[in-house]
């Protein structure tokens, strides 16, 4: 795919870019877990745990079965105080070794250091000598009976010990030497001992090893000479490499294999040393066996830990070294003769393949739910999709690895497990810092509390509503979309913005929810989504503290061509319907009843810098609230007439003690220097404007309002259009109706809500 390819695929909206866009988190964070991972296998960070791991696999299988082909000859505390010397004496190592040869075992192993003759005179031995001889003569005749030596290629840190003197030391010796990983633990065994100076010379034998050659000579089965490594009827036994498993950089000299334990328990015949020399082993335990005779009395230390010592209910289990050497031969023979395979591990390839594929599979997962479950919750209690996937694929991922190791492959489980920890960290991570950014977005249209509201809550995005008494607050500009029309849009969505930042500022100072913006209007919420006792108390404390605002705003007036503009705000406590309304497919959080059309009407009641509280809302803050005027109003959807009071202030909590917030002080009123003037006026009906325009004479002109005679009975609270005689629109200006001024005349007392900076000039008052 060439760049013009890759770009066009950018620039659309292409399905697979679609996809792959979506999937963006999944192929960051999966590379940097996966190198991360790879990092800590590297520096051997994680071997420990993975022995740990493999040890608990191991306790975990199946049962490994019996091999009837092995017989331990166990030397314990109870031999060593019948016969009462140790090492043991000659004269009872020959007549044991005598005792079993009669029984025709395969092969014999003796797993006891035999470099010096050991004489004693006993209840063993009648004379003094006479057992060396004795052991000599088997030795000699005995051409299956294989000992021990302990060779050391640092002979400072293990001292080495010779074979017996008689033995054949190229089929009789074998080299006993354990590998015991850092934790003491033996997981890997001898197949040929190399010190690293010659390793065609001096490469020689293990104990184990040449016990299961004597056994499969009888079947004839002997060693290929041509292989590289050790093969028998066509099976090698690949050398353990020092990055196997859950190895790191270990200690691979020589020819070791990972031992494939049986169970510590039933997995071989054992009988005492008293038994053997008593006579009374059956015959059908050592016919036909390979036998092995080593010490397993504690007071010997010959002891050591292995994968399953470490018991689930209890302390460690130490095992005798004799049937550590069983389980080498018994693995030798199983793989041969029974196809039982000992532990395989993954090339470093496919372990990195292997690694990958589940960090994958659980960033896929996790990460995108939809595309890999056919399901979107799973369980009881609000569970979603992707974490009943991830933890079915954990449950998977554990099966696989169990099952694995039951069938004699060691399967890496903490890189992976780590990996698909990783992923889900990172994933979250990634989700959180999206959600932050939603949230940051979402908080550009709604508030925290209803951004919380539909993100965090299982109800949150349900369609409906509960009734709940709300406090709405709805503030207008004067004159705004007058000036707006003269003014291009650019400067006007410039002052727009400011105007909203600040408004949006100080609302939430006290903790209103912006319900909607509208135009210049705003609808602010006190009790949706979270009701507080003091909602009417803040309402009214926030429309003051508005007002308050608009010095500041009135920075930018010149945005609209105006010196300065003003706002009206409208306040009513009322039960409403709150909730998500529209459809399935496009919705908002709001509210719908006739009491938020109430608080519309009495915001268009107002004035520039006026605050208009119902009696409701005055109910619920007259303890508080100072007022300086009462109206009575008729309005549609209501019979009884509806009461408004003009705030003035409001007492309100402040940092340490109680203060009161209060309207700004009106500026100085600029009067006219003309006595009166001519107009023509229209009365605005809604959002429509009478097309007969009545004259009129305006006294008493200030830049604040005037009087208007009129030949005709104007409504109160109307809102009307002016101009000074002229046919020219931009010489239009607004204003409301707001008493009557003369009972027995048509004289109104109106207040400007917007006149133009030109008219006021031509009204004889300077700009």
């Amino acid at each position: 795919m060439n760049k013009l390819q890759i770009a066009w695929l950018a620039r659309s909206n292409h399905p697979l870019f679609q996809r792959l866009w979506r999937s963006r988190v999944v192929w960051v964070v999966v590379p940097l877990v996966t190198g991360w991972v790879y990092g800590l296998r590297t520096a051997g960070l994680l071997q420990s745990m993975e022995l740990a791991t493999y040890d608990a696999q191991v306790r975990l299988r199946p049962s490994q079965g019996k091999d009837n082909r092995i017989l331990i000859v166990a030397i314990d505390e109870q031999d060593l105080q019948a016969i009462e010397q140790w090492p043991l004496p000659d004269c009872v190592l020959a007549k044991a070794l005598n005792t079993l040869k009669k029984h025709r075992p395969v092969t014999i192993g003796l797993d006891l250091y035999r470099d010096l003759p050991i004489a004693s005179q006993n209840r063993f031995c009648k004379a003094e000598g006479q057992g060396t001889a004795q052991l000599y003569q088997v030795f000699r005749s005995t051409p299956t009976l294989v000992g021990i030596e302990r060779r050391s290629a640092n002979p400072a840190t293990l001292i080495p010990v010779k074979p017996p003197p008689i033995l054949d030391p190229s089929t009789q010796i074998g080299v006993n030497n354990f590998v015991p990983d850092l934790d003491n633990r033996i997981r890997r065994g001898l197949l040929y001992f190399d010190d690293g100076k010659d390793a065609e010379s001096d490469r020689r034998p293990s104990f184990a090893l040449n016990l299961a050659l004597n056994y499969l000579e009888t079947q004839n089965i002997v060693p290929e000479v041509r292989s590289e490594f050790l093969r028998l009827k066509g099976h090698s036994f690949m050398p353990f490499e020092p990055q196997d498993g859950g190895y790191n950089r270990a200690d691979a000299d020589g020819y070791q294999i990972l031992i494939n334990y049986r169970n510590l328990e039933g997995s071989f015949d054992r009988v005492s040393l008293r038994d053997v020399l008593a006579n009374q082993v059956p015959d059908s335990k050592i016919r036909d066996r390979v036998v092995l005779i080593g010490s397993a009395a504690t007071s010997l230390n010959d002891l050591f830990l292995v994968p399953q010592s470490q018991d689930f209910s209890g302390g460690p289990r130490l095992v005798p070294g004799v049937e550590i050497h069983a389980h080498v031969v018994s693995q030798i023979l199983s793989t041969v003769l029974d196809r039982r395979p000992g532990v395989q591990v993954l090339s470093d390839s496919l372990e990195m393949l292997w690694v990958l594929g589940w960090t994958i599979f659980a960033a896929l997962l996790y990460g995108q739910p939809r595309q890999v479950l056919p399901f979107k919750a799973w369980l009881r209690g609000g569970m979603r999709g992707r974490e009943g996937g991830l933890m079915l694929g954990l449950l998977g991922f554990g099966g696989v690895v169990q099952g694995a190791i039951a069938l004699g492959w060691w399967l890496p489980v903490v890189p992976p497990m780590l990996g698909m920890t990783g992923v889900v960290l990172g994933i979250t991570a990634y989700q959180a810092w999206s959600a932050a950014e939603l949230r940051k977005t979402f908080g550009r249209y709604l508030t925290n509390e209803v951004v919380y509201q539909l993100l965090d809550t299982p109800q949150g995005l349900q369609m409906g509503g509960d009734r709940r008494t709300v406090t709405m607050l709805m503030s207008d500009l004067r004159g705004f979309s007058s000036a707006s029309e003269r003014q291009p849009p650019e400067q006007v969505l410039m002052f727009l913005n400011q105007y909203l930042e600040m408004m949006t500022d100080v609302i939430n100072r006290y903790q209103g929810t912006i319900d909607e913006f509208m135009g210049d209007g705003i609808l602010v919420l006190f009790g949706a989504p979270t009701k507080r006792d003091d909602d009417p108390d803040r309402a009214v404390a926030c429309a003051i503290a508005m007002q308050q605002a608009m010095d500041e705003v009135n920075q930018y007036a010149p945005l609209l061509g105006l010196t300065h503009i003003e706002m009206g705000v409208g306040i009513h406590t009322g039960e409403v319907v709150v909730g998500n309304i529209g459809s399935l497919k496009r919705a908002k959080y709001g509210i719908v009843g006739s009491h938020m059309n109430l608080t519309s009407r009495i915001e268009s009641y107002t004035v520039g810098g006026q605050v208009l509280i119902s009696e409701a809302t005055h109910q619920a803050v007259r303890s508080l609230v100072r007022t300086h005027g009462l109206m009575q109003i008729e309005t549609k959807g209501f019979r009884q007439a509806v009461k408004l009071y003009d705030v003035q202030g409001i007492e309100v909590n402040g940092p340490k003690s109680r203060v009161y917030l209060a309207l700004p002080e009106k500026v100085a009123i600029v009067k006219a220097a003309r006595s009166s003037i001519p107009v023509q006026f229209a009365i605005i009906e809604g959002k429509q404007i009478q097309t007969m325009r009545t004259s009129g004479l305006l006294c008493q002109v200030s830049s604040e309002g005037a009087l208007l005679q009129s030949p005709v009975a104007i409504a109160l609270f109307s809102n009307l259009k002016l101009n000074l005689n002229s046919s020219d629109r931009a010489a239009d200006f607004y204003a409301k109706v707001i008493a009557s001024e003369q009972a027995d005349s048509f004289t109104y007392q109106i207040r400007f809500t917007f006149i133009p900076p030109d008219v006021l000039n031509e009204l004889g008052m300077k700009v």
